[in-house]
């Protein structure tokens, strides 16, 4: 019983071995023809093994050609390779082509070409086949991206293509056109009259405003007592909470590109993405308004909810770690406004921290004062530079910078 299985097992083992030694299969080659199949038909077959070679490539040519073609490019490389004494072989060679093609795959091992094997040009024998690159990466010298790059410039693409507004963040922020900004806060903050504010001081722009939170009776309401025209062109648009995804926003605006300048999805915690896991779902969001910025040129404003179990009070302001599912947020985002409030002396101070800035300082805190009457928000009416009170209010003096974003880029 034991010799049994002794032999079995021993059998087994030079199964696998034999097939170890075919484990390089030049049909898995993923650049085309490899280099030994190259140079065959470059030097012709050589004497003594050519009806083998023959059929060695007819397997190999099942991957890439129909049997016709098979027949004709071996039988021409055999007319090339004989001597005129030799052509009567011909006919074998055909024979030997059938019987290639009528044999099940298409593998071939490196093994059988060794003769002309070049295995510093055969990537088959690199830990990784080759691969095209250029699917995934794309590939410049400095000179060529300096080219591109005069391009971009001269075509609008670090050029602001909005402004807010609001002139003390206007000089610390540049809306780019392909910017994702996202605008956090706790709820009843100001998220939604911050977005109606952007609309209201851009009313020569063409907008797209994804109302899932507000609906389209409330976003129409909160517009009109905002003093937008009713000649505006904004388009709300509504949906089921809990049934609207990135990918439908992107055939959205796929749809309507030619009728949006920028896009206001109000808001993330509304929209749904399906995902293995849960926290990667924002992630997933947020790659898809960056693919939707780059792709059409229209920046985005996303409003998101703060973590309702941060800590932070007078003595700590908010920051991007805040935002629920933050860190994924944070790496997509081009910048990240933060609003919040405090409290003194009785009196409310509305204050909007820059906590991600792409293309200035961070952070930044920057007052505003918030208008009643159209419930919207605007620059703080008179100076406001009394570092004791901006202190109180829990600001630390260094988030408080002098000057502003560079306007125009120029090589």
């Amino acid at each position: 019983m034991k010799k049994t299985f002794d032999d079995a097992r021993t059998e087994h083992w030079k199964h696998i071995e034999n097939f170890e030694k075919r484990k390089n299969l030049i049909n898995e080659y993923t650049g085309g023809y490899p280099p030994c199949i190259k140079l065959i038909f470059k030097e012709g077959l050589p004497p003594g093994t050519r009806n083998n070679t023959i059929y060695l490539l007819a397997r190999f040519l099942k991957k890439f050609k129909k049997e016709e073609e098979i027949y004709n490019q071996l039988i021409d490389l055999a007319y090339k390779s004989y001597s005129d004494s030799e052509r009567q072989d011909i006919k074998q060679i055909r024979r030997t082509i059938d019987s290639a093609l009528s044999r099940a795959g298409n593998f071939l091992s490196c093994t059988s070409l060794s003769p002309w094997c070049d295995k510093k040009q055969c990537d088959v024998f690199s830990k990784k086949q080759s691969v095209n690159l250029e699917k995934v990466f794309n590939i410049y010298s400095y000179q060529e991206s300096l080219t591109l790059l005069k391009t971009a410039i001269q075509n609008g693409e670090f050029k602001r293509v909005l402004r807010t507004g609001i002139d003390k963040l206007d000089e610390k922020s540049k809306i780019l056109q392909d910017s994702v900004i996202v605008i956090g806060s706790l709820s009843d903050a100001g998220k939604t009259s911050f977005a109606i504010t952007l609309a209201k001081n851009n009313q020569d722009k063409k907008i797209l405003h994804l109302a899932i939170e507000e609906g389209r009776d409330r976003t129409a309401l909160r517009l009109y007592k905002s003093m937008i025209s009713e000649n505006v062109n904004v388009t709300i648009v509504t949906g089921k909470i809990g049934e609207i995804t990135p990918d439908y926003i992107y055939h959205l605006v796929n749809r309507y590109s030619s009728k949006i300048d920028f896009i206001i999805i109000d808001q993330l915690v509304n929209l749904t993405e399906a995902a293995k896991e849960e926290q990667l779902k924002y992630k997933r969001m947020m790659e898809k308004f960056r693919e939707i910025a780059r792709e059409f040129k229209k920046p985005i404003f996303v409003l998101h909810q703060l973590n309702r179990l941060a800590k932070f009070d007078k003595e700590k302001e908010p920051s991007k770690e805040h935002l629920a599912e933050g860190a994924d947020i944070e790496r997509q985002a081009y910048d990240i406004w933060l609003l919040y409030r405090r409290k003194h002396e009785g009196k409310y101070y509305n204050l909007l921290k820059i906590d991600k800035n792409k293309n200035y300082k961070s952070p930044i805190i920057i007052p505003l004062e918030y208008d009643f009457k159209t419930n919207t928000f605007r620059d703080y009416p008179h100076e406001f530079l009394d570092w004791v009170l901006f202190k109180k209010l829990g600001v630390d003096e260094n988030e408080y910078y002098f000057g502003q974003v560079e306007e125009d880029i120029k090589i």
